[in-house]
């Protein structure tokens, strides 16, 4: 008989000790500081290595929503959503093609922000430069909003209900800034590689155990799940399906690669040997944790069938529990897993705070408000902005309004539309700025309409790519069709050729 626990007050000990460890990384980060500049608070002066960033990169990219919302939505699509481990793959391809020109401009050019790359490359035309940074802010802050979703489902669910959504919520959210306003990227970056680590741990550790909980193997548990719900290991009979997990891969690989905290990491890395040594700590980390996390979700519907649309996203919890159940060796695996669940939430929200940070003090207030303003002020700026987002990200998630892969899909939509101006405009000379302004806002309307309207799916793709459709048609459409001026032209050939040549430390 299967028994789900609720953890005691030792797991609660544990969790708080784990939060108290990662001030405490954030406090070292903040002694190891080399000077009070946006550089070493945003990239860390680029002085960290390649496990480090590696680490942290995975931890960023892999979060509580990942861990809950997406697990939850292999539960209902069931097989189908092997979406999942293709769409992260195909996230590192989109990386190959964003991070090493970033990199290599960066360290030429001196960037510290992807304001300072927008207005490089678009000659500071004002509406570009805005309707870009509006998308990548959405996309971090849907990104950091998403985790508290995540943060109370994991907390409620494991407790037993003795500590509300609400209480969970909050909690994690002062340990959160208590770090992050510390250390800065340094800081984030350290502890996001100590909890990448962690995530791993945990994740063997679920693998492992959850078929003893139950009593079955994974082949048992998918041949249940056949026989109790065979549409969800049958192959798709429609070829909108088809359409539809296409539209994922690309929704994924041309939208998650432009989060602002990844573009961070880009321009932390020194030079692009540091990428490829990422990259081999990254492949596998990538590919294990999606494909455990569509498996968790197909082993719930087979032994916890009949939950909700928005009760599955109580899955992992559950499974957890069950864990918890199975004897006092469950039981101290499961804290792990709990903190390893917590360490992917606590990564994100940081990753995303503090390019979120970035975003308002280094691109909005200093480039637009108060150019001649003292880094220390900008800095200073930015963490008080920190606090403001997550004190709004707090009240907004108090309660859920969608799952969590909906809310995905629709971060995604709207933060692609800026891969004209920052992929594309790393290779493309002849794009000028106004069309792919015009290009942008169009793509935004067009997606915003369509899932107003009620079509967020036009023959099984997403109102996000009907955009940016029309956005690559008006962004390239009017560059080409109209000729550039001399000054827009040399710009795009100097971008192309920075992107291209490296001269900076090995």
């Amino acid at each position: 008989m299967v028994v789900f626990r609720a953890l005691g007050p030792e797991a609660a000990f544990v969790t708080i000790a784990f939060l108290a460890f990662m001030m405490l990384l954030g406090y070292y980060a903040y002694r190891k500081r080399v000077g009070f500049t946006l550089q070493d608070f945003f990239l860390a002066s680029k002085l960290l290595g390649f496990l480090i960033l590696g680490l942290s990169l995975f931890a960023v990219q892999y979060s509580g929503n990942s861990f809950i919302g997406y697990a939850a939505k292999s539960y209902r699509a069931g097989a189908f959503f092997l979406a999942y481990p293709a769409f992260m793959i195909a996230l590192l391809i989109g990386i190959l093609l964003l991070a090493p020109p970033l990199i290599n401009l960066g360290s030429k050019r001196g960037y510290t922000s992807p304001g300072d790359f927008l207005e490089d490359r678009w000659l500071g035309y004002k509406p570009l430069i805005i309707i870009t940074l509006i998308c990548l802010f959405w996309g971090a802050f849907m990104q950091f909003f998403e985790q508290f979703y995540a943060m109370g489902y994991l907390g409620s669910e494991l407790s037993g209900g003795v500590l509300s959504w609400e209480v969970m919520v909050i909690l994690y959210s002062i340990a959160v800034i208590a770090y992050i306003l510390l250390g800065g990227f340094r800081g984030a970056a350290i502890v996001q590689a100590v909890q990448g680590a962690i995530m791993l741990a945990g994740l063997v550790l679920m693998l492992t155990l959850l078929p003893a909980a139950f009593g079955l193997s994974y082949s048992e548990a998918f041949q249940k799940l056949a026989s109790i719900a065979p549409a969800k290991v049958a192959v798709p009979k429609k070829a909108i399906l088809y359409n539809l997990w296409y539209s994922v891969i690309v929704l994924v690989m041309l939208g998650a690669i432009l989060y602002p905290q990844m573009i961070q990491h880009y321009l932390a890395v020194r030079n692009p040997k540091t990428l490829k040594r990422m990259i081999t700590i990254m492949f596998p980390c990538y590919f294990f944790t999606a494909t455990s996390l569509w498996l968790f979700g197909l082993f719930g519907a087979a032994v916890i069938p009949g939950l909700g649309k928005m009760e599955s996203e109580r899955v992992v919890p559950l499974l957890i529990r069950a864990i918890a159940g199975s004897g006092e060796v469950g039981y101290a695996a499961s804290i792990v897993v709990t903190n390893a669940i917590l360490c992917a939430t606590l990564s994100t929200v940081g990753g995303c705070l503090i390019a979120l940070g970035m975003l308002i003090a280094k691109d909005i207030y200093k480039r637009f408000v108060n150019p001649m303003a003292p880094e220390a002020r900008a800095i200073n700026i930015s963490r008080i902005c920190m606090i403001i987002i997550v004190i709004a990200g707090t009240i907004a998630a108090l309660r859920p309004v969608a799952t969590i892969w909906r809310l995905t899909e629709i971060k995604f939509e709207l933060l692609m539309q800026a891969f004209t101006p920052v992929v594309l405009g790393l290779y493309l000379a002849r794009l000028r700025p106004k069309p792919v302004f015009i290009g942008c806002l169009v793509g935004l309307v067009l997606a915003v309409s369509l899932t107003v309207a009620g079509m967020p799916k036009p023959y099984g793709i997403h109102a996000g790519l009907w955009g940016l459709i029309a956005n690559l048609a008006i962004s390239l459409g009017g560059s080409y069709l109209t000729k550039p001026t001399e000054e827009e032209l040399r710009r795009g050939q100097e971008i192309i050729r920075d992107s291209k040549i490296f001269k900076g430390a090995t």
